[in-house]
């Protein structure tokens, strides 16, 4: 890519070759092109690697090789990026707007680390709005979905999420930066549509 990037969409696959498809579309869509779109597979047998060989000169890069977990395999991401943002989607989510990465970036992002919105998540029998909120000393769990969450590369590329976690390393990643007194700002925006009955949601 010889464009500028500001963005980085990091997608993480094992066998969703349906969603996969769904959640590259919903990227490529944006309006805003000042973007990369790297892909992490865990070894795929279900036709994803087919697909992400087809659609190669779409991706600033691609990994396929087999993981540690989900977090392993965003940490490989987070190395494979050049943006000065970093989001990560998992296989079957996709931005809420075409314009969603354009409306991201009309905002004052510039004096932030670290900036989410809110959430539609579709479950099988119905779909509802998850809003974010604020970390604080008391905060126990995700105020917020890591695919409606932007962060400045440096934070991640200084500190990878942490392996000894299964479940809730984003968790742990957010509140080490709430500690550090790193800049979080809500905007008032539905950033991702999210599947319901991923891992963490499966585990939570």
């Amino acid at each position: 890519m010889n464009k500028k990037i500001k963005v980085s969409v990091i997608v993480v696959s094992l066998n969703t070759l349906i969603d996969f498809k769904k959640t590259i579309n919903s990227i490529n869509s944006q309006t805003f092109k000042k973007f990369e779109i790297i892909v992490i597979d865990g070894g795929s047998t279900d036709g994803t690697i087919k697909e992400i060989k087809k659609n190669k000169n779409s991706f600033s890069n691609y990994l396929i090789e087999r993981d540690n977990g989900i977090y392993h395999a965003m940490n490989k991401g987070i190395k494979l990026s050049k943006g000065k943002w970093i989001i990560f989607m998992n296989s079957g989510d996709t931005f809420h707007k075409k314009k969603t990465l354009e409306n991201f970036f009309s905002e004052d992002v510039k004096e932030h680390d670290i900036i989410y919105g809110d959430t539609i998540v579709n479950s099988k029998k119905l779909k509802y709005l998850v809003e974010s909120t604020a970390f604080d000393n008391k905060t126990l769990s995700m105020p917020f979905c890591h695919q409606s969450v932007f962060v400045k590369s440096i934070l991640l590329k200084k500190k990878n999420f942490s392996l000894i976690y299964k479940y809730s390393s984003d968790f742990e990643f957010f509140f080490n930066c709430f500690e550090r007194k790193k800049k979080f700002k809500r905007i008032n925006m539905i950033i991702s549509n999210v599947k319901s009955g991923g891992l963490a949601d499966k585990k939570r």
